[in-house]
This record gives C-alpha cells, structure tokens and sequence, in this order.
C-alpha cells in the first residue's frame, strides 16, 4: 500500500488528470447553471448536478434555520415596551367599524399567519399559521432565491394575502407559486406557471392582477440576471388569462433609455411592486384600466391591457414608492417611502408620505402628512395604505413591523406591534381592511368551517 501511496507518476499523466478535472468542472458548472435556470436541457442530469451544488448552502440553512433572524426588522429597540394591539387611546365607539386581514410573521411558531381582527371589539375572531412545508412541497425555485424556499419553510411570507366571501385565502410570497387555500390552510390550487410578487388585487371582472415575472429571452440580448417584471391576470381557480412583460412594453413605445444606457447595467430597473384596477369609467380612465407602480424608477404608470397602451405616466415626486390607489374620478394616492441612497445605504427622508395626485389640476398634496409625521411612520421598503370609510388612514411599515390607523389630526385609532415573546419584531405581510359586512360574512364561515389548532377566537 506504502509502495503505492509514494509511486512516481509520470507528469504528463498528472497534466492529463488536472485537464480532465478541469473540463469536469466546466461542464458541471454549466449543468448547474442550466439546472438554476430551469430550462430543462439536459433534464434530470442538470438537477441533480444543480442539488449537489446547493448541498453546502442546504447545509448551512439546515443548522441555522432554527435562529434564522432573517425575519426580524432591523431595529427591534423602537416602540419600547409596545407589543401586539394597543386599542387603549380611543374608545370602542371611535375605532373604524371593520376588521383587518392581519399579514405577519410571528415569530412564536416560526411561521407566517393570517388573523381576522374585528377592530370595535378588538378580537381576533380566526387565526391561520400557514404550513409552508406542506403548500411548498415538491417546489423548486425558478430562480435564487433566499425568501421563499420550500427547505426553509421558516422564511415564507403571505404577503398581500387575498380573503374570498368563502373563507379561502389566495396566497403567495415574493417570487413563489400563487396558491388558493381552505379556512383551514389546506391547498385547493397551486399555480407554478407565474411566479407571482408584491401584490394581488381584485379586478371588477373578478379576476386578479399580480406582479410576475418572464424570461430575460422575451426581447432577447440581456444579460443573465435582468429582471423583467410582468402585468398578469389568473382567475379564482388559477388559470392565466394573460401575462404581459413590462420591459417589452416599455420597448414597444419608446422608453428603452428607462431601461438601459450606457453606464452600469441596471440589473432590476423596473421593480413592479403593485397593480391597481380600475373599477369604474371616469374623466381621466376606463374601467379595465390598470395603474402599476414601478419603485426603481419612482414612476407610476396608467396602462390599458384592452388597446396595450401607456395612457399616462409619471416619476416623481413620490421616491421608490409602493402602492397605488384611485381616490375618486380624478385623483389617486400613492404610498410615498420618500427614500433613496446617496451611497450610504437607504434612508428615508423623515417619514413616509401618502401622496395624493389631481389630474384635474396635475397638483400633488399630502393631506396626512403631518399625521404620518407623527406617527413616525418611516419604512424604506414594502409598506401600504389604505383610506378607510370613516376618512382614517391605515398604514402599514412592513419592514418596520407595525401597522397602524390615523386620523388625520394625528390621531392614533389603533396600532400593532409585531413584537414576538423572545422581544424581537417581525415583518409584516401587507394587511388588507374588510369592510363590517365583508368581515361578519368571512367571520361566520370561518368558524363554521371548524379548523383545529391553527385558529380560535383570542382577546387582543
């Protein structure tokens, strides 16, 4: 054996082995690639070349998972001494008559959950905590991606999560399959083909736009890594009806230069994060419309799917903004995160904004802003609102994790805080109101449903 180990071996033989492990090499890296890719090329070959690549990082996730911090906020030292609903500065009778779809990571089980609050009695009167191991299963990514991943069930988040009149919830995370699920949490549909973020939103033909995402190849010559956001419409049982890439839109009526120059290639200068339908005909829109707001670029744009056009468009002076609404017949709100980065990472500048813009006079005005002021509502990313019918403000700091309800005298009607028992904060997933009839209808099949462990009736 000695005699063996210690033999001469000739160089060229050694030269030989180096240039076959080298050739290995390259042709197991372009498996793997291929494999990331998803393109299918070389089959069940690539995938495996593509998990035994990802075992080291499998590794990794499987020893520390167990305190993943990845979904604690970055400052767990604000609101001192502030945990969950806090009802305590106004009476019942001024609270808004509604409930809140509650979207957060508790970070008790380690997993997302979904709570229907009833915000007069201050109950939480159905409580979800989704089983991403099980509504994942046999998923594979279409692309790296370390927010939702089917072995770390750990970090999925139901963000911007959908309530039906039947108690199913249509949910997805940023990047992954949009899914329909029972009361219960049970899958009803699970839909690969789009890979769904940021929001979903009800359309008057009852179907649903979400932000999606296509191959680089749709207009073809980009490097590996542009990001191509979609416009797509499913209906309630997961069909496409139509997916439209953003950037060839942009092609087709001249702004290429909002996507490429000649500088450093921008690798994600779109950034579609919401899609607002429009309901009804008015002066400035027609029903069928859609207004997408696109963060990179600060820049909210009218579309008509019906013709493919651009109606309208503007950047600014909202800064990387998320969440578009249609106030009334001539004006929309925009959640303003009045951030940006000067080199030194992203700050927003004092706090956030709601932004109301007037097409009949092309004015912009802030009519909560010194609520939100305040308030000190300041979220660099994610974040939504909502205008509720007694003329309050909801908003949420997604990143922040907490979500709060304004008047617009500054007033707090009613705030969550996000803190789990171990003191830290976590995210949360872009809550939705219910109106008081919605909410009791929702409500009444839930419990009927009968679900077991997951939810229940709890005092807040």
């Amino acid at each position: 054996m000695e005699k063996f180990i210690f033999k001469k071996v000739e160089m060229w033989v050694v030269l030989l082995v180096l240039l076959f492990v080298c050739i290995g090499a390259i042709f197991f890296g372009s498996l793997v690639r291929e494999g990331a890719k998803d393109k299918g090329r070389f089959g069940a070959i690539s995938d495996t070349a593509y998990f035994v690549a990802s075992i080291p990082e499998l590794v990794k996730d499987a020893l520390t998972h167990s305190d993943d911090n990845w979904m604690s906020v970055a400052d767990n030292a604000r609101f001192p001494g502030r945990v969950g609903w806090d009802f305590d500065r106004t009476s019942p009778a001024a609270r808004p008559d509604g409930y809140v779809l509650l979207s957060r990571y508790d970070g008790d089980p380690n997993r997302h959950v979904l709570e229907l609050v009833d915000l007069k009695s201050g109950t939480t009167e159905h409580r979800l905590v989704l089983r991403p191991e099980d509504i994942l299963a046999g998923w594979k990514p279409k692309q790296e991606n370390d927010i939702a991943t089917a072995w770390v069930p750990q970090r999925f988040r139901a963000i911007h999560p959908y309530v039906f009149p039947n108690g199913d919830f249509m949910v997805k995370d940023h990047h992954s399959p949009l899914m329909r699920l029972t009361a219960c949490g049970d899958v009803v549909w699970r839909n690969e083909e789009v890979d769904a973020h940021h929001s979903l939103s009800l359309a008057p033909d009852g179907t649903f736009w979400v932000p999606d995402r296509l191959p680089v190849s749709s207009y073809g010559g980009v490097a590996d890594g542009f990001s191509n956001p979609a416009a797509s419409r499913v209906d309630a049982y997961g069909n496409v009806i139509s997916r439209r890439s953003i950037g060839d839109l942009f092609v087709k009526h001249g702004l290429e230069h909002l996507l490429f120059d000649e500088a450093d290639l921008n690798l994600n200068p779109m950034h579609l994060n919401d899609i607002e339908p429009v309901w009804s005909d008015g002066p400035h829109w027609k029903r069928g419309d859609v207004f997408l707001s696109l963060r990179a670029s600060s820049t909210i744009m009218q579309y008509r799917p019906e013709t493919d056009e651009i109606i309208w468009m503007r950047q600014g002076p909202w800064r990387a903004q998320h969440d578009v609404d249609i106030v009334n017949d001539h004006t929309i709100a925009i959640f303003d995160n009045n951030a940006l980065n000067k080199g030194k990472g992203v700050q927003v500048l004092g706090h956030n904004q709601v932004s109301f813009y007037d097409f009949e006079t092309d004015k912009v005005s802030g009519p909560f802003d010194e609520a939100l002021a305040a308030a000190d509502v300041r979220t660099p990313f994610g974040g939504l609102f909502e205008l509720l019918p007694d003329g309050s403000l909801l908003a949420e700091e997604t990143t922040n994790g907490r979500l709060v309800i304004l008047e617009r005298d500054g007033r707090v009607l009613a705030e969550f805080v996000n803190r789990a028992s171990d003191g830290k904060i976590y995210f949360m997933g872009w809550s939705r109101f219910l109106t008081r009839a919605d909410g009791d209808q929702i409500r009444d099949v839930m419990q009927a449903a009968g679900c077991e462990a997951d939810t229940g009736r709890s005092d807040s």
